[in-house]
């Protein structure tokens, strides 16, 4: 073994002996839990919900209500609320966040984040049928019907689908037929 080697190994040794006398001290320690941010975010100002959760106070407890009234949870989530579990979710939706910033914004290890946000997705998406209605196809909606620009291109057939006209007659087919032609 030559002295490059054997030195080290040596300071690799000396380095782990003393990475394992260093004191542990755990990673998540605000002073604030998870619940406790989800309280302060709700009972805090309007703007301050919005810009986090990407959603103001009544559509999250509205959304709240929904998933209890629906019963779409099945629910025993390791001593998470339902309005934390949701906070979770619509904090990672709304900033693109990574699980380890919600975990630490949250209080909350990687693991839990991420079960409680799949958990969540799961909720949000059975809610669909009840929240996302189809529009009235019986009549052409005002916003076309009195606009010049869109009203001529669509129009209600009898099977209650929208049709869309469009010229048969194309600049750039001709320059198609012009180029391969």
């Amino acid at each position: 073994m030559n002295l490059t080697m054997t030195m080290t190994i040596c300071l690799i040794s000396k380095h782990s002996k003393c990475w394992k006398s260093t004191k542990k001290c755990p990673q998540r320690n605000a002073k604030m839990s998870g619940q406790d941010y989800v309280t302060f975010l709700l009972q805090g100002h309007p703007r301050t919900v919005k810009d986090i959760l990407c959603v103001d106070k009544h559509t999250f407890r509205a959304l709240v209500k929904e998933l209890i009234l629906r019963g779409q949870l099945d629910w025993d989530h390791k001593k998470l609320s339902i309005e934390e579990s949701l906070a979770i979710f619509l904090y990672i939706c709304g900033q693109s966040g990574r699980h380890r910033l919600a975990a630490d914004k949250f209080q909350r290890s990687t693991s839990t984040i991420s079960d409680h946000f799949n958990w969540m997705r799961r909720a949000v998406c059975r809610l669909a049928p009840y929240i996302i209605k189809p529009p009235n196809l019986e009549q052409t909606p005002p916003e076309i019907l009195h606009d010049e620009r869109y009203f001529p291109w669509f129009t209600v057939s009898s099977n209650l689908s929208f049709s869309v006209s469009v010229s048969s007659t194309f600049p750039c087919m001709s320059l198609v037929s012009v180029m391969f032609g």
